[in-house]
């Protein structure tokens, strides 16, 4: 018996590559004034530039002028004019205060050093308030009115009680001026031909709050000495001393030349965030309620007023500093932003303590605390603010904006009287009281106007206040100033896989911030590295504190397959496999993905193909030798463009020797073929066997 042996020849090919971020117009009345008669404080941008003399310096003791000719001395022993008229039928038992007393609420002295209230005269309230360097004296000259309060005298045109502009223009052609006042240049102590102040003054309430007021109502009286401004104060016999004095020097403050702090005011929409005498810390209405109007005046303006020669900061070091209470001493800093002297944004500390025209405030704590404000003074001609105020643009404006800065502790549960302590910091992200900062605002719609200025941005300071301490009757503390930085870059932002790791770089390095994010990557990709800022560093420009993110990307590499041949049998139909991995060039691809993308069959060789894995599955027709077929697989892949590779199908003569998978029919028929041989050669080896036995 003979042997068959089928033989089935199997060649695999198996490629594997690897690769891999607060006016009550109780000061300054806004009126329309009549024709001839009055003309408002505040000047607008037509009006003419009023001259500003220069009368001394502001931080000797002597007399000195804060504004233009004929506003009051600040400086020295100014003399002011108090008119205190009442009418005819004045209910005199309703009055609870006298002509003596009046005179005490503008000139009394006994509480210049040892006040029992913050509002106990004028006199006191200033001299306390310039450290001793203004103590304002002066003349009450009492009118009565030639009729009563309502008569048609006082009256204009439609029956409106006006008791200023008629009711002065009387008093003044009245008054027999040589008998009142023997010694006129007395009342001008700075000589510049204007009388140092004049004040009307009624006993009774009138409808008419009080106001400052510079006027055509001009008086030429002795010696050649001049009116020119005046202010109002009325009700002086109906009101208490507090509310009296508070508006009295209110109005004073005025006529020294600078205006209000009213939260519905230009200078800050929301208010200052600090009750003062100019300012009151709480709102009712439309207008801030008088008796809340106590505080001593900012320390801003004694700087303008020259009773406080500040620390100037502007230092790129860091710098200690140590204030005497603001209330009692001449201490205060001034801290420029962007170490810049001539920068316009300045931050002013003063360290307050509850004693002498601060005794009555609600605020600070015991021991006293540190407020900041953020004032954006007014340029001179020559863009720096004149320290000699010599240069101002206009009465009243030597700042467009003053505001107190919040603290970021969470005991002080109110919104207004900011005071830090000992653990809080002040940085470039903390709140101003005026919602409109951070970012910049126009002001042409402000009142009074200011065109079209835009105002500087709180963030933009790279101020750090920090380590603050309050003993012993001073507080210190710590200022980091840091130049705004600018923005950096990626110095390379698009990259090509090429099987190993790539990282990102900074254009400019600077150590106030730090790169982290995507830094290094492998694989094609979109990438985000990102720019933190360290403590103490701002952005000079967008979000100061914001985190920046930087995208970057590794595009994928261009690669090109290796083309194949499949044969088959001829006049065979039969089922075939193929790895597809011979198909790719000597890189890793383990994240290929394989399909097919066409088939080009115009023998109708091929029946069906599909992919399994990573293995293409095929089946053949019957066909002759010498026919062929084109199947094109796309490969895909994470870190290469795709590509496509063309597997050809030929059909051969006999067995072919070239098999990268099998053919199943094939291995069947061979398989029948031997077992029909092995019955046919049995059968015959049966007859032969028993024709021998015959």
């Amino acid at each position: 018996m003979k042997k068959f042996r089928v033989i089935t020849v199997c060649l695999i090919l198996l490629f594997t590559v690897f690769g891999g971020f607060f006016n009550i117009n109780n000061g300054f009345e806004i009126r329309k004034a009549s024709a001839g008669s009055f003309t408002q404080k505040n000047p607008t941008q037509s009006e003419p530039l009023i001259p500003l003399p220069k009368v001394g310096n502001p931080h000797d003791n002597v007399t000195y002028s804060a504004a233009g000719y004929g506003t009051m001395p600040c400086v020295g022993n100014p003399k002011i004019i108090v008119v205190l008229i009442s009418f005819p039928d004045d209910n005199t038992g309703s009055f609870i205060n006298s002509d003596l007393d009046i005179e005490d609420f503008f000139f009394e002295d006994s509480g210049k050093s040892n006040p029992t209230h913050q509002l106990d005269s004028l006199r006191g309230f200033y001299y306390r308030s310039s450290y001793g360097k203004l103590d304002i004296t002066g003349t009450i000259i009492k009118y009565t009115a030639q009729y009563n309060y309502g008569a048609d005298e006082y009256k204009t045109v439609g029956g409106v009680i006006d008791d200023r502009q008629f009711l002065f223009r009387e008093a003044m052609d009245n008054i027999n001026w040589g008998v009142e006042i023997d010694d006129w240049d007395s009342y001008d102590v700075n000589n510049d031909g204007y009388i140092d102040g004049l004040v009307f003054a009624t006993m009774r309430a009138t409808p008419h709050r009080g106001g400052y007021y510079s006027n055509s109502l001009s008086y030429t009286l002795g010696n050649g000495k001049k009116t020119f401004p005046f202010i109002y104060t009325p009700g002086l016999a109906t009101r208490s001393r507090i509310q009296s004095v508070c508006t009295i020097a209110h109005e004073i403050f005025h006529l020294m030349g600078l205006g209000d702090f009213y939260f519905h005011m230009g200078l800050n929409r929301e208010g200052t965030g600090a009750s003062s005498i100019m300012c009151s810390s709480n709102v009712s209405g439309d207008l801030e309620v008088m008796h809340n109007l106590l505080g001593d005046i900012p320390g801003i303006t004694k700087y303008i007023f020259g009773w406080i020669n500040p620390q100037h900061i502007a230092s790129a070091s860091e710098t200690q500093v140590t204030l005497s209470s603001f209330s009692d001493a001449p201490s205060m800093a001034v801290i420029h932003a962007h170490n810049d002297i001539g920068n316009m944004n300045w931050y002013v500390a003063e360290y307050v303590t509850k004693s002498n025209n601060n005794m009555n405030m609600e605020r600070p704590e015991s021991g006293g605390g540190l407020r900041f404000w953020h004032v954006k003074m007014n340029a001179g001609p020559s863009g720096v603010f004149d320290a000699d105020r010599t240069s101002r643009t206009y009465i009243s404006r030597p700042y467009d904006l003053i505001e107190t800065i919040r603290p970021n502790h969470t005991r002080q549960q109110i919104d207004y009287n900011f005071f830090y302590y000992p653990g809080d910091t002040l940085t470039p992200f903390s709140t101003p009281t005026n919602s409109n900062y951070p970012g910049t605002i126009t002001t042409e719609n402000l009142t009074p106007p200011l065109g079209n200025a835009v105002l500087g941005d709180w963030t933009d300071s790279g101020i750090y206040i920090e380590h603050i301490e309050i003993a012993g009757g001073v507080a210190s503390f710590t200022v980091n100033e840091n130049t705004p930085l600018v923005r950096p870059s990626l110095s390379q932002s698009t990259f090509t896989f090429n099987g190993e790791a790539q990282n990102v770089t900074l254009n400019v390095s600077d150590l106030g911030y730090y790169l982290g994010g995507d830094v290094t990557r492998t694989n094609a990709g979109n990438y985000t590295a990102t720019v933190t800022l360290n403590e103490g560093y701002a952005w000079d420009a967008g979000t100061s504190d914001e985190i920046l993110n930087l995208p970057w990307s590794i595009g994928k590499a261009i690669v090109s397959g290796i083309p194949a041949t499949k044969t088959v049998p001829e006049h065979v139909a039969g089922n075939y496999s193929f790895d597809l991995t011979a198909l790719l060039p000597a890189i890793f691809l383990s994240t290929a993905v394989f399909s097919v993308d066409s088939i080009s069959d115009a023998n109708d060789l091929i029946s069906s193909a599909d992919i399994t894995n990573k293995l293409l599955n095929f089946s053949v027709n019957s066909i002759a030798a010498g026919k062929t077929a084109d199947i094109t697989v796309l490969i895909q892949s994470v870190n290469y463009e795709d590509f496509s590779v063309v597997l050809k199908i030929e059909s051969v003569e006999g067995v072919p020797e070239e098999n990268n998978g099998t053919n199943d029919n094939n291995l069947v028929y061979y398989i029948a073929a031997g077992i029909a041989a092995s019955i046919f050669l049995f059968s015959m080896l049966l007859v032969f066997t028993r024709k021998r036995k015959l």
